[in-house]
Formats: C-alpha cells, sequence, structure tokens
C-alpha cells in the first residue's frame, strides 16, 4: 500500500515538474523544453539548490554545464556572454527559484505549505544534495532547450501517514 502511494505522489510530481519547467523555459528563455532521458554526466556541473522546509521537506536541484549555463544567462540577459562570473550563476540560481517555486505553486495548499530558501549556487564534478534514504521521494528529469540540457532532481521527504495530495 505504502510503495503504491508513494508512486502515485512520484507521478504527480513528475507531472507538475515537467509543467513547472515547461512554464519557466518558456517565460524566461521564449523556448520550449524537450524531456530528455536523464544521462549522467562527469563534467563539471553548476549546481543551484533550493532547500524545502516545514510542511514538506526537501531539495530541488538543477544542474547544467558551463555552455548550458552561459547560453541561459546570455538569453535572459539579453547580452553575449562568455565567463563564468557571479552575473552568469546568478541566473542559473534563479532559474532554480522560479522552477521551485513554479512547481510548488502547482502542490495543494497542504503540500504546499512550506518555506523555500534561497538558491545555493556551486561549481563542481559532484554534489550531493540530500540523502538516498528508502523513505525519501527523488525525481530526476533532464530537459533539452535548444541545443542544451537542464537536469532537474527533486527530493522530498513525503510523510506517508498524513500525506497532503498532490493535485
Amino acid at each position: 500500500m505504502q510503495s503504491e502511494m508513494l508512486e502515485e505522489i512520484r507521478q504527480d510530481a513528475i507531472r507538475l515538474l515537467d509543467a513547472a519547467v515547461a512554464e519557466v523555459c518558456e517565460m524566461m528563455l521564449a523556448q520550449e523544453c524537450v524531456v530528455q532521458l536523464c544521462c549522467h554526466t562527469t563534467f563539471e556541473l553548476i549546481h543551484a539548490a533550493v532547500q524545502f522546509s516545514g510542511g514538506m521537506k526537501g531539495v530541488c536541484v538543477v544542474r547544467a554545464d558551463e555552455s548550458a549555463t552561459l547560453q541561459m544567462a546570455s538569453t535572459m540577459l539579453r547580452e553575449e556572454l562568455n565567463t563564468l562570473d557571479a552575473k552568469v550563476l546568478d541566473v542559473l540560481g534563479e532559474m532554480a527559484n522560479m522552477i521551485s517555486g513554479a512547481w510548488k505553486s502547482r502542490l495543494t495548499p497542504e503540500a504546499a505549505g512550506c518555506r523555500m530558501s534561497v538558491p545555493v549556487v556551486t561549481v563542481s564534478m559532484d554534489y550531493s544534495h540530500g540523502s538516498d534514504s528508502t523513505d525519501s521521494l527523488k525525481i530526476e528529469r533532464c530537459y533539452e532547450i535548444g541545443s542544451e540540457r537542464l537536469h532537474v532532481t527533486i527530493q522530498i521527504q513525503p510523510d506517508l501517514h498524513n500525506c497532503p495530495d498532490l493535485p
């Protein structure tokens, strides 16, 4: 029963995440995004993480390589950018903030009753975000935006005994 409930929550969360990413990409980048198979990369990635706390605990991490981050920043800021600087990193942080907020806004009021942190942006080969415990729900999605890829992971700790429904 618990595994069935967790899988139902997972499928709803995926649907809501896909809609949130599509909305943000269309609004901020004026581009469509296409869901792709996730591939684990070994090159350096920029990670922007937003924590959820309160009624729902978890994290949303948006990852992209340098090329994708520069392309998104150039599009959003309407200027040609070639250097990975604070301004460019802030753009990925803002994308994480907007995707997290758009996803949270699609949840029921009970599930959405949480706070979001400001984004934390890091540049590294490996970034650990959250635990891989069996009671957490982890969703990993990859999106193609033009010729670039954006990776989004949401990991939450659902309370299956008092679980608010996802729409």
